[in-house]
């Protein structure tokens, strides 16, 4: 931005001095050098900033552009492999309820979940394991916020506690 101001200067100069130097065939040299002054100003330096700016900018958004079509693909990637075989909540990828062996934990599962876990093998068995932990985990820290709000209006209910003792789990791990 400094060589635009440079040049604005420079030509705001030269602008406001034709009149003056405009006076005499003597001045039409001092012109014309000026002239060439400013024009060589600007092809070498100006226009070359300008051309660098350009190019760098072309680097910065073939940069950012695959950059974030990387990105998308990485995302989609990590979806389909590592995106978390289950959920406490239907939606539109978890929509097939299923319940844990023991406690009756539900939970929603993709398709094809059937196929990556089957029933009775020991990945089945280990991902219940994972939902059964998880679904604890949660609980007590609600049955937590339940217990500090009782104890701030004790006429308020504790229903994450009385699930965890309705399904024999110790209210703290």
């Amino acid at each position: 931005m400094q060589h635009f101001k440079d040049f604005e200067a420079a030509y705001e100069e030269f602008r406001v001095a034709i009149p003056s130097r405009l006076n005499g065939a003597q001045n039409y040299a001092k012109i014309s050098e000026r002239k060439n002054q400013d024009q060589n100003y600007i092809e070498k330096g100006l226009c070359n900033r300008v051309s660098e700016a350009y190019k760098c900018h072309e680097y910065v958004y073939w940069f950012l552009l695959n950059g974030l079509i990387g990105f998308l693909l990485i995302g989609f990637f990590l979806y389909l492999t590592y995106f978390d075989p289950y959920s406490f909540e239907e939606d539109q990828i978890y929509k097939i309820p299923l319940k844990t062996k023991e406690y009756g934990i539900q939970f929603y599962v993709k398709s094809g979940f059937d196929h990556k876990y089957p029933v009775g093998s020991s990945q089945r068995a280990e991902l219940e394991n994972n939902v059964i932990t998880e679904y604890i985990e949660i609980e007590r820290h609600e049955c937590s916020l339940d217990l500090w709000w009782h104890s701030q209006d004790p006429t308020l209910t504790t229903p994450d506690c009385d699930k965890l003792k309705r399904m024999g789990i110790p209210l703290e791990g």
